[in-house]
Order: structure tokens, then sequence, then C-alpha cells
């Protein structure tokens, strides 16, 4: 039986090995058939134009005209292929037309040396353009100045290096103007319209302000933010109403470090060794010091909170409003003045005045309906002064060693105002009061 089967299967198997041979013999072409040969047209290109691939155009590809070297008239974007010096009486690029980039890719687009009054970037057409963005690359030696757009609308800066000209980045409203290096001008730095954002720029050894932003009345107008700005020769910023100041450092300007309209808030802000006040501002100040300038630290009015005023030619702080949890020491003149209205509370007021007792901690003249609650006075020429000044409320208050030496003037306050009672605490022992808005002095 198992012989049979196997004579069987090799009966099967020789059977069909002859079938398929046979079919392969008799009927090649349907096995092997590659279709017809003829092509059925012309080849088609398969590879991309230099077009698609790079949708730019070279600026040194463009013609200029009488007074500038290259002029776009076409929405697009531009790009430098090297180093360009652009010859004497001539401006650099011209823009006309609205949504224009140009990539500086990294190279420089200098001014001609010699020049007095060439421009580096321009608007070219009787309405400025908009929606301009100038990138990646350096501007040098433009003594009109190095990007004069300041009517131009929606213009974006970044990764730009200019110096030496006349004038940095000058541009209209809605600008942004980031990671920047503006250095050595005889302008402004940075000029900018309302509703403008200036962030992580370095701003340097300009003759005019750093950055100048104004904007128009009555409305949010911009944010700088994240900016240094050293040397300048006015202001390190000047901001009209309604700015956002954040997270700057402003140091040896030649008048105030950071001046700003009504309405603007300060933020973690540094302002030192400026030579004229630190701060001068109507609105919001938090978490910011003002330390070495040549007169009052913070100049205003409104809310000044976590504040510190160090080493300040007059003095820490002179405003009106409320000034809370500050601290203010080592000033010429005074840790804090305010103005009539105000709210002073629990700051501390160290080492202020002269030495010659014209100087205080906290100090009212002719300053009227103030008060003066939970604060700190130590070391200083006197402690809380109140001159010719009524109807001010002085409460919860701590003074000792006003000054420390000589006749203790720890509170110096004159008639028609209100003060809790003032309790003199024995340092070596124990007390107790039961007025709960007494003031203490040790």
């Amino acid at each position: 039986m198992k012989l049979y089967l196997v004579k069987r299967r090799s009966i099967d198997l020789a059977i069909f090995q002859f079938i398929l041979i046979s079919s392969m013999i008799l009927r090649p072409s349907a096995l092997f058939s590659q279709g017809p040969l003829t092509p059925a047209g012309p080849p088609a290109p398969t590879m991309k134009t230099l077009d698609q691939i790079e949708a730019r155009v070279p600026l040194e590809s463009l013609a200029g005209d009488a007074t500038t070297r290259f002029v776009i008239s076409a929405p697009g974007s531009y790009y430098l292929t090297g180093d360009v010096t652009v010859a004497p009486n001539f401006n650099g690029i011209a823009i006309a037309a609205d949504n224009v980039t140009i990539d500086l890719n990294g190279f420089s687009f200098a001014g001609p040396a010699g020049a007095t009054t060439d421009r580096g970037i321009i608007s070219g057409s009787p309405t400025p353009p908009s929606n301009t963005r100038i990138l990646n690359g350096t501007l040098r030696g433009w003594p009109g100045g190095s990007i004069e757009m300041a009517g131009a609308d929606r213009g974006h800066f970044e990764n730009l290096s200019v110096v030496d000209g006349g004038g940095g980045i000058a541009a209209g409203e809605h600008a942004r103007v980031q990671n920047c290096l503006i250095a050595d001008h005889f302008g402004a730095g940075i000029r900018v319209l309302g509703n403008s954002i200036v962030e992580d720029c370095i701003i340097k050894n300009n003759i005019g302000t750093g950055i100048y932003a104004a904007g128009p009345s009555g409305r949010p107008t911009g944010i700088i933010r994240r900016c240094t700005i050293t040397d300048s020769g006015i202001n390190g910023i000047y901001a009209g109403e309604r700015f956002v100041i954040e997270d700057c450092i402003v140091t040896g300007s030649g008048d105030d470090g950071i001046s700003a309209g009504s309405y603007c808030t300060l933020l973690n802000c540094v302002a030192d060794n400026n030579a004229g006040y630190g701060v001068t501002l109507a609105g919001s100040v938090m978490n910011c010091v003002a330390s070495n300038n040549l007169y009052d630290g913070f100049k205003g009015s409104g809310v000044f909170s976590n504040c510190q005023a160090s080493g300040n030619g007059t003095g820490g702080f002179d405003v009106g409003g409320t000034v809370t949890h500050c601290y203010a020491v080592g000033n010429d003149q005074y840790g804090i003045r305010v103005f009539s209205g105000s709210f002073v509370l629990e700051c501390s007021c160290i080492a202020n005045g002269p030495g010659d007792g014209t100087g205080a901690g906290i100090l009212m003249e002719f300053s009227h309906g103030n008060r003066i609650e939970g604060n700190i006075c130590r070391s200083n020429d006197r402690g809380i002064v109140v001159e010719t000044a009524q109807h001010n409320l002085i409460i919860r208050n701590s003074a000792s060693v006003n000054p420390e030496s000589g006749t203790p003037l720890n509170y110096d306050i004159s008639a028609f105002n209100s003060v809790g009672e003032i309790i003199n605490v024995n340092a070596n022992g124990n007390f107790v009061a039961t007025n709960p808005w007494a003031n203490l002095q040790y």
C-alpha cells in the first residue's frame, strides 16, 4: 500500500511538470511581455527650476536711480549674495512696495567712507511701505541714518547689527525690533511709534536716546523688554503713554535712565549711574532698582512696590501715590519724600542724608493728607520728618538711632498732624504697648 502511494505521487508530480513546461513553450509572450517600446511623447522635466527652489531675488541684480543704489519696486523676497559698499552720494536701498523682505544673509551693507548724508535703507515712495521685514546682517557707516522708515507701518527688524551711523533703526507704528545690536550713532538707537515691540536688544554708545518709543494717547502703545541700554547721550529709554517696560537694564545715560509717560508699567528693571533721575514715570513700578543716579532714584507718581533705591544723589523716592515694601538706603538727602495724598507702607529707610542733620528717612514738606504706616527708619539724619505740612497720619512706625550719633531725632513732626503715641522702648528689656497705633523709638 505504501509503495502504491509513493508511485502515485511521483506520477502526479511528473504530470504537473509536463503541463508547466508545455505552457511556457507554447505561450511565451504571456509570461515575458514588456509592453510597447515606442515612447508616448517627449520626456517631461522632473526637477524644480531655480526660481522654484530659491524664490528670492538677489539685491545686486536690481537697478537703482539717481540717488539710490538699489530700488525695490515690487513685493517679494530679496537677499544679499556678498558684502556691499555703496559709492558716495547714494542711499543704499529704497523700498517702494509693500510686503518686502530683505535678508542680508549674514553680509555687511556699508555706506561710503567720508559721506555726510547718505542713508542705508529708506522708504522709496510717497506713501511709506507696510509689512517690511529686514533681517540677518550688518548695516554700518550710514551718516544720514541706517534704517530710516519712520512712517512705515508693521516693519519687522530682526538679527541685525546696526552700527556707526547717523541713527539706528527708525520705524513706524506696529513695529517689531528684536535681537538687534545698535551702537555708535549720532542720533537715537531705536525709534518706534505706538503699538510696537522692542525686545532682546543691546543699545550702546548712541549720542541720542537709546530707545525712543512714543505712541498716540489714550490706548495701549507697546512693549519694551529684555533690553540693555548703556551710555546713551540723552535718556536710556523714553516711552510715551501706556507702554510696558520690563526686564531692562539702563546705565550711564546722559539724562534720565528711564523716562516714561502716563499709565506706563515698569517691571523688573535696573537704572544705574545715570546723569539724571533713575526712573521718572506716572504709572506702576514693581521690583525695580535705581542706584547711583545723579538725582532721585524714582521720581513721579503712581504705585511703587518692592523697589530699591540706593546711593542716589538726591533721594531714593520723590513720588506721589502708594509706596509699599520698598527699600531706600544711602541716598544723599532722603529715603522717601512724598507728595500730598500718598500712602507709605512697610518700607525700610536706612542711612539716608548727608550727615549734617538735614536729611531724613521719610520726609513730608508742604505735603498734606498722607498716611505713613508700619515703616522702619534707622541711621538716617532724622527719622520721620513732617515740615510745614498738615493732616498727615503717622502710625505703627519704628525709628532708631536717627542719627547714628548725637541727639536722636526719630520723629520730627509739626503741629496739626495725627500721630500715634510715640513709645520709647528699652532695647535691653521687654515692654508692653496697649496702643495698637503706637510709633516706637529705641
